[in-house]
């Protein structure tokens, strides 16, 4: 990814040489909006600029399949446009739909509902790697005065870790906050497509215009048409930390905040998971949201006050009743696989420390703690496999993800 502002001629659109991926065009899109990318005046309190950068007007994945039917019309007469224009729901690509997108609002909340090669059902229990990586205070200062580091070094380490993932036989990676250089959000996806495996991690501030981006990135990936591709998710954050905001606004820099605090439900094969970042739970509005509507909750962080996110962790596991997945600098630690049970099995996996750089695995039964949720508290009262549900839990909510539906 450039920092500096890049846009495709029509020419190139209607003459490219080759086919393009999918993340391609997302990764392109998204380039030419954070460069373009300016913020309405702080109000007030927090010096915090409005920004409307990956909102829902002129959506950024709509105009990414703008490029990617154009480009490929000349090397598949088999790819489609969309022509709805209900922007509430969008088909990215032709029936079998591997993409489609769905807009629901709650409130202050945006939420963006994906469904994503959910026919591609999983028949074993997704494996999930945990990046244990120590993170370089030097390395997010500079990437916040706009001077991020690539060295080859800090590459290879990221390297190692999605190899690693990949000798394991996994299905998602997942690394902590500010753990990626924006420049390498391309390796990003089309490692995901090459292996089709989910990858959630945060990149490094992205500064564009005198504003201090910091992105959760998504990277799902999909088949189609026997080609190997994944759709790129990018979300600002909806919650800087008190410290970040120092070291940004001591720079002179603006922090955008959304004009709706955006959130992503991702129905991926059959698995319902939401990402989130380090503040964004300590917010209690936030982190409550998905209560019966997702298996998994991933958690990018880095986080000094392991144990204040511990409590919250383990609580909202068990309130909402999922799994929840931390990953955390290893300087830190606690990065977890946790699932709503008792004290002694809640915790699937748990680390910290140590001065190589290396990624533990974990696994998640989702459909086994569906048919839990399924039942009433009298027949689970002999089943210790978790805890019992919490009194709001919805149901219906929990048929819709055996059945692979919508929750919006």
């Amino acid at each position: 990814m450039r920092n500096s502002p890049f846009s495709l001629s029509k020419k190139f659109l209607d003459t490219s040489p080759r086919p393009v991926r999918f993340w391609e065009c997302c990764l392109s899109v998204a380039n030419s909006d954070v460069m373009q990318n300016t913020c309405a005046p702080a109000i007030n309190t927090d010096d915090c600029g409005r920004t409307a950068i990956f909102g829902e007007s002129n959506y950024y994945l709509d105009r990414a399949f703008y490029i990617y039917e154009r480009i490929n019309r000349m090397h598949s007469g088999r790819i489609p446009g969309d022509s709805a224009k209900n922007r509430r729901k969008k088909l990215f690509l032709s029936n079998p739909v591997p993409i489609q997108s769905f807009l629901g609002s709650s409130g202050d909340f945006a939420i963006r509902e994906f469904q994503i090669d959910v026919t591609n059902q999983f028949t074993a229990n997704p494996r999930i790697s945990f990046a244990n990586m120590r993170l370089s205070e030097s390395n997010f200062l500079a990437s916040i005065e706009g001077k991020p580091n690539l060295d080859v070094a800090r590459y290879d380490v990221l390297s190692r870790l999605l190899k690693a993932s990949r000798l394991e036989n996994i299905q998602a990676v997942l690394l902590p906050e500010c753990s990626v250089p924006y420049a390498w959000a391309h390796d990003l996806a089309r490692f995901s497509a090459e292996h089709q495996i989910l990858v959630v991690a945060g990149l490094e501030h992205w500064v564009a215009n005198n504003i201090s981006h910091n992105f959760l990135i998504t990277v799902v990936p999909f088949t189609w048409g026997g080609v190997k591709d994944s759709v790129v998710l990018l979300r600002l954050k909806n919650h800087y930390s008190p410290k970040e905001m120092l070291e940004v606004h001591g720079r002179g820099l603006t922090i955008p905040k959304p004009e709706a605090f955006r959130y992503d439900l991702i129905n991926w094969r059959g698995l319902y998971l939401a990402p989130y970042y380090c503040m964004e739970l300590a917010d209690i509005a936030h982190r409550t949201l998905f209560q019966s509507k997702v298996d998994l909750v991933v958690a990018s962080e880095w986080n000094a006050d392991v144990s204040y996110f511990s409590n919250i962790v383990e609580s909202l596991s068990r309130d909402i009743h999922c799994y929840v997945a931390q990953v955390n600098n290893s300087k830190f630690g606690d990065s977890r696989l946790t699932q709503p049970s008792s004290t002694v099995k809640k915790d699937l996996l748990k680390l910290k420390g140590g001065l190589n750089d290396t990624i533990l695995v974990g696994e998640i039964d989702y459909k086994l703690l569906r048919a839990f949720q399924s039942k009433k508290y009298a027949l689970t009262r002999t089943d210790d496999a978790f805890k019992p549900v919490p009194p709001s839990i919805d149901r219906a909510s929990v048929r819709k993800r055996q059945q692979n539906k919508l929750h919006f």
